[in-house]
């Protein structure tokens, strides 16, 4: 919400009324996905996996880098913007024979690999 978030935009020499004023008020005829989009991701940027999962399904063949455009940190040791999260250690240690099978019939499970839903 706007309450939360005021403080940071003050910070960062933005008043709230600014804001609002320059994204909030728009009409039928001036919004885009591309606005919506980039709003809902920087609110859910912050609430665990669910503004990245947003943004992946995001992706079609108007926006092949999804909305908003994220870019790669310079450091980052892939080409290939992370496509799900790792399965966890306690996952692998309990159900290791189970994990193996869906592995193999998902056909992989690197952070670059595409989820049945992201083909």
């Amino acid at each position: 919400s706007m309450d939360q978030h005021a403080q940071q935009l003050l910070l960062d020499g933005v008043s709230t009324t600014t804001f609002l004023d320059s994204v909030a008020n728009e009409t039928s005829s001036g919004i885009t996905i591309e606005k919506i989009f980039t709003q809902k991701y920087i609110q859910m940027f912050c609430q665990g996996t669910e503004g990245f999962t947003d943004w992946r399904r995001s992706h079609d063949a108007t926006h092949p880098d999804g909305i908003p455009t994220i870019y790669l940190a310079v450091e980052a040791n892939t080409a290939q913007v992370p496509r799900r999260l790792p399965y966890p250690n306690s996952e692998r240690l309990q159900n290791g024979i189970n994990l193996s099978n869906a592995i193999a019939n998902q056909g992989g499970a690197s952070l670059t690999d595409r989820v049945w839903w992201d083909h």
